[in-house]
């Protein structure tokens, strides 16, 4: 186990990835709603959409396993 404040500082370095992954999916879909309303192909766009929320989603389990691993820090004497 890290030390407490440890544990915080990395909590809150991925909260800022998480609120950083929410605007490029939101980016990412701006960018797919540009290429169909002009008419161009949009595979890789949301390709890389896909892979966005992947990424988004490994980031989601590393913040629980950091809020878990803060909870024991708390709980132990």
């Amino acid at each position: 186990m890290l030390p407490l404040g440890t544990e915080r500082a990395h909590l809150s370095l991925a909260d800022r990835h998480m609120a950083e992954g929410r605007l490029r999916i939101r980016n990412q879909i701006r960018v797919i709603r540009t290429l169909r309303a002009a008419g161009f192909a949009d595979d890789e766009a949301l390709r890389l959409l896909r892979l966005i929320r992947a990424i988004q989603e490994t980031g989601r389990k590393h913040r629980r396993f950091i809020v878990q691993e803060l909870l024991r820090s708390l709980q132990r004497p």
